[in-house]
């Protein structure tokens, strides 16, 4: 996908820049602006920050930017067709284009055939059902096909692309009534051609014929120009008064719910995970997660061991590996430098005792325990 075609090198001096992601989609997802030909990690990162804005529209539909999407449809088109430029850079007026579709493993139900020239509706229509059964997996944790995905969607846009550039070439799109004005950009300013939207930007000053991908035909800025992307519009609380401000509560509360149902949840695992390992018999510190669900391997703490008098524990440790357990069980308080970050020497008898009860109680003691 990433290849570069020596009569296209063109591609290499564009630049395409997504739009802004709100902080709950960034935190998790991170679109950078992509230089020359898009490679597969970032055509990736699309789609999932698409997948998870949409899956907002069902969980939380307050939150879901009907803009944002938009934009992300666009941003996502403007890079596929710099990967169909990059692949196929003289093919508009050529019939053929062979168009490969993604191997797809064995037991998926999926069957494609390669296409030559414009594809027919029946090809078409199969490219669409590889695609959607390629999302639905993609939602499933299961399965990781996000690769694939990439490419089904990547052959999809490559088929319908060369379904256009035929039926323009037949003249089947409608024309216009005579008497019908022609619409402008004065007219109807919101109207950007494919390449304004978020957002490419081409790096020479002229454009050369025999690189040109879209001909007379296509209505997209011509190489050379800086196009600026079109900025997302920040909400204005005032605008919409006590019906926004109402939604917004309704979503922090919902979110506070949330939460409180994720910590009810959280501690019931653990303590289902801390009584089946006391049932064991085995008070080891490589099967006692923390709050987070983590094991000491993870952190690079040594195995250790408690007893069942729930008094000691073997191996010794050194202070830093003490301290390094006391941190992460978060049962360290009182026991260690604030301002170092060391072990309280006076308190390395407590310190021992109090991890060797949490590796018995799988959670720290009662105070009475102490």
């Amino acid at each position: 996908m990433t290849q570069v075609n020596s009569k296209n090198v063109v591609i290499d001096q564009f630049t395409y820049t997504p739009p802004p992601l709100p902080e709950y989609i960034a935190r998790v997802h991170t679109l950078n602006t992509i230089v020359g030909v898009p490679s597969e990690g970032e055509v990736k990162e699309i789609h999932n920050a698409i997948r998870a804005l949409n899956g907002l529209l069902s969980s939380i539909p307050s939150l879901y930017d009907f803009k944002l999407a938009t934009q992300l449809a666009q941003h996502l088109f403007t890079v596929q067709m710099a990967i169909y430029r990059n692949e196929y850079p003289s093919s508009i007026f050529q019939s053929e284009n062979v168009y490969t579709p993604p191997s797809f493993p064995s037991h998926l139900p999926i069957s494609l055939e390669p296409v030559t020239g414009a594809p027919s509706d029946e090809e078409l229509e199969s490219a669409h059902k590889a695609v959607l059964t390629m999302e639905n997996l993609a939602n499933n944790p299961l399965f990781e096909f996000d690769a694939l995905n990439v490419e089904a969607s990547q052959y999809l846009f490559n088929l319908q692309f060369a379904r256009y550039i035929q039926d323009s070439n037949h003249g089947r799109f409608a024309q216009k009534p005579p008497n019908t004005p022609a619409r402008t950009e004065q007219s109807d300013p919101s109207i950007v051609a494919p390449d304004q939207a978020y957002g490419v930007e081409g790096q020479q000053s002229s454009q050369d014929p025999d690189t040109s991908s879209l001909g007379t035909e296509s209505q997209a800025s011509p190489l050379g120009h800086t196009l600026e992307p079109t900025p997302i519009p920040v909400l204005d609380h005032k605008v919409g008064g006590p019906a926004v401000s109402q939604q917004l509560e309704e979503t922090n509360r919902f979110l506070v719910f949330a939460q409180k149902l994720l910590r009810i949840i959280g501690q019931t695992l653990l303590s289902s995970h801390y009584n089946a390992n006391r049932n064991t018999g085995s008070y080891s510190s490589y099967r006692t997660t923390n709050d987070e669900g983590e094991l000491p391997w993870m952190r690079n703490l040594p195995f250790i061991d408690g007893d069942s008098n729930c008094s000691s524990f073997r191996p010794r440790l050194t202070d830093p590996e003490l301290v390094g357990y006391l941190k992460f069980y978060s049962i360290g308080s009182g026991l260690i430098e604030e301002e170092t970050g060391d072990l309280i020497h006076t308190k390395k008898a407590e310190a021992e005792k109090r991890l060797a009860t949490f590796l018995f109680w799988g959670r720290p003691a009662f105070p009475h325990a102490m």
